[in-house]
């Protein structure tokens, strides 16, 4: 496939996400070569199986446990840690307004810097309900690692993020509701403010 027309091409295009001019060089590639072709007919059948298997609900004694475990792991204690700040922003509540822009992608960059802690996120806007939050965080010391919670005013929006080694963590599919996030851990903390109702 030409290095324009990747994997995440074909299944923008099977999911109809492109633009029309896009669309239509997509699909005479498609129809011009096989790999292609046999790619975009992996990623329907995929898709068809994926929608074909049934979804079971888990006992209700074993929801009920694993809500609790939720709640336990993931409660910040009120004023935990200090508001972080976002880099450059001298507003006086250290406010993370969405982030910066790069022009047409869809994607904002906020950079949280607290006591021996940085966070970085970058916020992807993928429909208007949601957006997806990749991001990174550093931190001093050698103890154990931390984890970055979004919280919201509704409960069910909140979100914990384990990172791997290298700091890197992924929570796809965050409520634009989110008005703050937490990295805590027993050597570091941070806490900041969001706003990601913003246009990117």
């Amino acid at each position: 496939m030409p290095t324009s027309i990747t994997f995440t091409t074909l299944l923008d295009w099977v999911d109809g996400r492109l633009e029309a001019d896009r669309t239509a060089a997509v699909a005479a590639h498609v129809a011009e070569t096989p790999e292609a072709a046999e790619t975009v007919e992996w990623i329907r059948s995929f898709r068809e199986a994926g929608t074909s298997m049934p979804l079971e609900a888990p006992p209700a004694d074993l929801s009920a446990e694993l809500r609790a475990a939720f709640r336990r792991h993931t409660a910040v204690p009120p004023g935990t840690g200090a508001v972080g700040e976002l880099s450059g922003d001298t507003r006086p509540f250290r406010i993370a307004a969405g982030a910066r822009a790069t022009a047409g992608e869809g994607v904002g960059h906020v950079v949280l810097e607290g006591d021996g802690t940085t966070l970085t996120l970058s916020v992807l806007n993928r429909r208007p309900d949601v957006v997806d939050l990749h991001g990174h965080v550093a931190w001093t010391g050698t103890g154990q690692r931390p984890e970055i919670v979004i919280t919201a005013p509704d409960p069910t929006s909140r979100r914990v993020a384990r990172p791997e080694a290298n700091g890197e963590f992924r929570l796809t599919d965050v409520a634009r509701g989110v008005d703050e996030v937490w990295v805590v851990s027993p050597a570091a903390s941070l806490h900041a403010r969001l706003d990601l109702r913003s246009d990117l």
